[in-house]
This record gives structure tokens, sequence and C-alpha cells, in this order.
């Protein structure tokens, strides 16, 4: 019973993990432009930093991304040798 729950404490942490992608995907490049407006808009800066901004968001996003993913390959990787 203790193993049971165990696992099922381990698959939501994947499930918590794998969740967190889509709004981390979102967020990055929405960072991004929100700084890179407000570069533009209250720094007089020129408009290319809102699609520079954006970029860097979503090359960090990606970055976290893969971390995030080989952290999910981990654990599943020690529930699979858990089990055999």
């Amino acid at each position: 019973m203790a193993s049971q729950n165990h696992n099922n404490y381990r698959l939501f942490g994947i499930l918590g993990l794998a969740l967190t992608l889509p709004m981390i995907l979102i967020g990055g490049p929405l960072a991004g432009f929100i700084l890179g407006h407000a570069a533009v808009k209250y720094l007089s800066g020129p408009k290319i930093l809102i699609t520079i901004g954006m970029i860097l968001g979503l090359a960090g996003s990606g970055i976290q991304s893969v971390r995030i993913i080989q952290k999910i390959k981990e654990f599943s990787s020690k529930e699979d040798r858990r089990q055999s």
C-alpha cells in the first residue's frame, strides 16, 4: 500500500512538471514582449527591441522546457527501474 502511494506521488510530480511546459512556453515570449514594449515606450528605444525581447524570451523558454523534459525523463526512468 505504501508503495502504491509513493508511486502516485511520483506520477503527480511528473504530471505537475508536464503541465508547466505550456505556461513556460507562453510566458517567456510574453515577458519579452512586455519588457521590449516598455523599453520602446518609456526609454524611447527602437521598435526592434520588442522582437529581440520576444526572441530572447522564446530562447529562455526553450532552454527551461528542455530542462523540465530531462527532469521528467529522469523521474520516469527511476520509476521504470523500480518496477522491474
